[in-house]
């Protein structure tokens, strides 16, 4: 056996151990960020729900004609 093919297979699989170490990290990554943007997604959400549910409240004190105040904004939108 020649004395460099030990040092060539040594390399061939240090190379290839860092190769797949660099796509497990890229795609954890990947997942992390998609992780944040649906948290983000579902944030957005419930305050669209929480001021739709605003609006609809302001709608229906001026049908009803009750006079100011109007109902108080709730927590958490801003």
């Amino acid at each position: 056996m020649p004395e460099w093919l030990p040092t060539a297979i040594i390399a061939v699989i240090a190379a290839s151990g860092a190769w797949f170490t660099a796509r497990v990290m890229g795609r954890t990554g990947s997942y992390g960020r998609i992780k944040d943007l649906e948290e983000r997604v579902d944030l957005v959400e419930r305050r669209n729900q929480i001021l739709w549910n605003y609006n609809r409240q302001l709608i229906d004190h001026i049908y009803q004609g009750t006079p100011p105040p109007p109902p108080v904004m709730p927590e958490g939108i801003i």
